[in-house]
């Protein structure tokens, strides 16, 4: 979900509101990189797209949405 697919930051906000139903008051810290992007959400909405994105996975789906990584475990695998 970057921009190689053709997300925006609007249209990637846009996208998590109408899966999640989160509001996009809630969403800060938008990165749309090339083929990936990073949104910072408080810990009970992120909980709430985590489930709604696994449940899709589950169902068939290809997973959209993983937690980051932490600097710790990003180092602990070099």
């Amino acid at each position: 979900m970057g921009k190689k697919k053709g997300y925006t930051t609007r249209s990637l906000i846009e996208f998590i509101t109408k899966e999640t139903e989160v509001p996009a008051s809630e969403m800060s810290e938008v990165s749309v990189l090339e083929e990936f992007s990073f949104v910072t959400v408080p810990f009970v909405e992120a909980e709430v797209i985590m489930q709604l994105f696994e449940r899709k996975r589950q169902s068939g789906e290809r997973s959209l949405v993983s937690k980051a990584k932490s600097r710790e475990e990003v180092a602990q695998r070099r």
